[in-house]
């Protein structure tokens, strides 16, 4: 008897042959490096804003609202976990700038909360990750007051913390080195 689908083999048969699947694990994101060499197999990588434009209840479900750029899934552990990433590209790597990511990463976590109860494949409870991800990092910008009081306020709504990964770097084990 054939081995069943896993949940994430399915997603990846589902956008097979599309743009929402990204197939490499190193790839460029709105001319930002994305780096996930180290994310544990099965994973699937997906390119939200193809997403979107091909899922009419996705499309629904975010309704105008911002979104991340990239969401990668994988299960580590027999643990579902889903990573949501927002991926920044600026000369001028400002507070609002990082503002902005945060809030995007915000309203990703609602959006799947969402996406998740409409969609049968997904895993009823699922671990997250928000990573923003920039090219140039300003240490003094992610050290503001202001920057730091909505990433404060990111892991009170939604139990989950913002990590911040220097692009190209990889994804998976700047968080697995960064979660204690």
């Amino acid at each position: 008897m054939p081995k069943q689908m896993g949940w994430i083999e399915q997603i990846a048969d589902r956008f097979r042959n599309s743009s929402v699947l990204i197939s490499s694990k190193s790839f460029v994101q709105d001319r930002c490096p994305i780096e996930f060499a180290s994310i544990p197999d099965p994973s699937v990588v997906l390119d939200a804003d193809a997403l979107v434009n091909r899922v009419e209840e996705v499309e629904n479900t975010v309704d105008q609202n911002p979104y991340c750029d990239v969401i990668a899934l994988c299960e580590p552990d027999e643990h579902p976990t889903t990573i949501f990433v927002e991926a920044k590209t600026d000369r001028t790597h400002t507070n609002a700038r990082v503002r902005e990511a945060i809030s995007q990463l915000s309203w990703s976590f609602e959006h799947f909360a969402g996406i998740s109860a409409i969609c049968p494949t997904l895993p009823i409870s699922c671990r997250r990750f928000a990573v923003v991800t920039f090219t140039r990092v300003n240490d003094n910008v992610l050290r503001s007051p202001t920057v730091k009081e909505r990433a404060r306020a990111f892991r009170r709504q939604h139990g989950s913390r913002i990590f911040y990964v220097r692009a190209g770097q990889d994804i998976w084990q700047a968080i697995q080195s960064n979660s204690t």
